[in-house]
């Protein structure tokens, strides 16, 4: 056997693994320079976790997945991390840690309305939410 029909099959399989697509974070989109940005202060907590591809927290004792519509300043963290980082203050949340964030839930339907490519890739329940600027002791 040749050492190129040897290492075929393992190219191949190298190729699909660069292949894997990062989870979809849905977003709100940034303000209009000179505005002001209007925080929700309700929390929502859980742990961060992607489920069908789309970021969400899971809240386990309710029974359930929150898509969240992250403020404009949480990015994907950038590989080999696998998680969330907030912009502004270069804080890294990874995914499968219990977080606790700024925002409110929204209803399925102003979800929709207001953010319908978020809405058409993850299903509800749905909640807006931030990263705190400041740390907070537990």
């Amino acid at each position: 056997m040749r050492v190129s029909q040897l290492l075929a099959p393992i190219l191949f399989a190298l190729s699909g693994c660069a292949s894997v697509s990062e989870p979809f974070l849905p977003r709100m989109p940034a303000p209009p320079p000179g505005t002001d940005v209007v925080r929700l202060t309700g929390m929502v907590g859980g742990t961060l976790t992607v489920h069908q591809g789309c970021v969400k927290i899971s809240q386990p004792d309710a029974g359930r997945l929150v898509t969240v519509i992250w403020h404009h300043e949480t990015v994907l963290a950038k590989p080999p991390r696998s998680g969330l980082v907030n912009s502004l203050t270069g804080w890294f949340y990874p995914f499968g840690s219990v977080v606790s964030v700024g925002g409110g839930y929204l209803p399925d339907e102003a979800a929709r309305a207001m953010y319908p490519a978020a809405a058409a890739r993850c299903e509800g329940p749905y909640a807006t939410g931030w990263f705190p600027m400041e740390r907070v002791a537990p």
